[in-house]
C-alpha cells in the first residue's frame, strides 16, 4: 500500500468520526432537552402542589358486587385516591395505619363489611386521626343508575355541604373531614384543571346524603349571550349513618356516639319480638273473647214458660176452622150422636169411680 492510499484511507476514516460525533450531539441534545423539560414540569407542579393529599380506598374479604362497584366509582371519581389488596382480619384495625404509611397516603377510606350484607365505611385521618364510622344505607352505582350527567375522568370537583354542618361540633369535624378526603387537591399530577361536577353532602335525619352533580351550562335560545347553569345527577348514590367518631386512627377514645343507632342485629330482634308478640296478642284476645262469650252465655230456665199466655187466635184462623167444620159435617157437635154417646159414657164412668172411692174411704 503506498503512501496516497495511506492518506485516502486516513480521511475517509476521520469523515466517518465526524458524522458519528455529530449524530451523537444531535441525540443528546434531545435527551438533555427533555429533561430540563421535565425539571421545569416538576418545579411548575412543586410551586402549585402544595396540598398533598392522598386517600388510600380498599375493602375488607366477604365484599359484595355492589359495594364493589361503589368502591370503584369513588376511586374513579378521586384523582389523588391509591387503591390495595383486600384487608383480612376484622379485629386489628389499626393495622391499617401501617399499610396507608407504607403506600404514602396521609387520608383513609375503608370498606368493611359485615355478614355480607351490612357494609360499614371509616373514614380516617393517617396515622394521628380522628376517624369516623358509619353505616352505608341505599347504596346505588353509577351502572345501576343510567344517569344522563357525565365529567371528565380527573377533573377536580366542588364540595358543597348543607347549612346544618354547622350547627353542632361532630358535624362540624365531619365537613372538615370530608372536605380533606374528597377534595382534589389543586396541581395534582393525575388531576385535570377543569372543574365539572359537584359533590353534595346533606344532612337529614341524622344521616349524610351523597350525590353527585355535573354542572351544564346551557345557551338560551333569545340570548346566544346568555348562559344558565344546571345540575344533572351522575351517581353513585348512598346514605351515611354516622356511628361513632374515634380520637385515633381506627383506635382511641370515643369523641362522640349516636345514641339513635341501632345496629342491624338489634334491628331485626325488635321486629322479630314485635311480630311474636303481636302473635302473642292476637292469641290472647281470641282466648278473651271466648272466655266474655262464656261468661254472657244465657242460662235456658225450664219453668220460664210456665205463666206466658198463649196468644189469641186471630179472624182469619177462625174462619178458617169454621169453613172446614161447616164443609167436613163430622166436625158438627149436633149432627154426630156418637160422639154424643161416647161424653155421656165418660161422664157415667167418671161418676161409678167417684162412688167407689167414697165407699173404700167409710170402710
Amino acid at each position: 500500500m503506498g503512501r496516497r492510499e495511506r492518506r485516502l484511507l486516513l480521511a475517509k476514516w476521520r469523515q466517518k468520526e465526524d458524522l458519528n460525533s455529530s449524530s451523537s450531539s444531535e441525540d443528546e441534545a434531545p435527551e438533555e432537552d427533555n429533561e430540563l423539560a421535565s425539571k421545569a414540569r416538576l418545579d411548575r407542579i412543586r410551586s402549585t402542589y402544595v396540598n398533598k393529599q392522598k386517600v388510600l380506598v380498599f375493602s375488607s374479604r366477604g365484599i359484595s358486587y355492589r359495594h364493589r362497584h361503589l368502591m370503584k366509582d369513588l376511586i374513579s371519581l378521586l384523582p389523588h385516591s391509591k387503591k390495595d389488596s383486600k384487608f383480612d382480619t376484622k379485629t386489628k384495625l389499626h393495622n391499617i395505619n401501617e399499610i396507608t404509611d407504607i403506600r404514602n397516603c396521609n387520608n383513609c377510606i375503608f370498606f368493611e363489611v359485615r355478614k355480607g350484607r351490612y357494609l360499614y365505611m371509616w373514614f380516617s385521618k393517617t396515622p394521628n386521626g380522628p376517624s369516623m364510622k358509619f353505616q352505608a344505607l341505599n347504596v346505588h352505582t353509577m351502572n345501576e343508575l343510567n344517569f344522563t350527567g357525565n365529567c371528565l375522568k380527573g377533573s377536580r370537583p366542588v364540595l358543597c355541604f348543607d347549612a346544618s354542618f354547622g350547627a353542632s361540633p361532630h358535624t362540624k369535624l365531619m365537613m372538615e373531614l370530608f372536605s380533606q378526603i374528597f377534595g382534589t387537591p389543586k396541581g395534582h399530577p393525575r388531576s385535570r384543571p377543569f372543574i365539572d361536577h359537584v359533590f353534595s353532602f346533606s344532612w337529614l335525619d341524622e344521616k349524610v346524603w351523597f350525590r353527585n352533580y355535573q354542572i351544564v351550562d346551557e345557551v338560551s335560545s333569545g340570548n346566544k349571550g346568555d348562559q344558565q347553569r344546571s345540575l344533572v345527577e351522575i351517581g353513585p348514590r348512598f346514605v351515611l349513618e354516622p356511628i361513632r367518631i374515634l380520637q385515633g386512627s381506627f383506635c382511641g377514645k370515643v369523641l362522640w356516639e349516636n345514641a339513635h343507632y341501632m345496629s342491624p342485629t338489634a334491628k331485626s330482634v325488635m321486629q322479630r319480638r314485635l311480630k311474636d308478640a303481636s302473635i302473642v296478642s292476637s292469641k290472647q284476645k281470641k282466648f278473651r273473647s271466648r272466655e266474655e262469650k262464656a261468661k254472657n252465655r244465657l242460662v235456658v230456665d225450664p219453668l220460664s214458660d210456665v205463666f206466658v199466655e198463649e196468644e189469641p187466635a186471630s179472624d182469619s184462623s177462625l174462619e178458617a176452622s169454621q169453613n172446614g167444620e161447616f164443609e167436613g159435617g163430622s166436625e158438627n157437635p149436633e149432627s154426630d150422636p156418637e160422639s154424643d154417646e161416647s161424653a155421656d159414657g165418660s161422664e157415667a164412668n167418671g161418676i161409678e169411680s167417684y162412688d167407689e172411692a167414697e165407699s173404700d174411704d167409710e170402710m
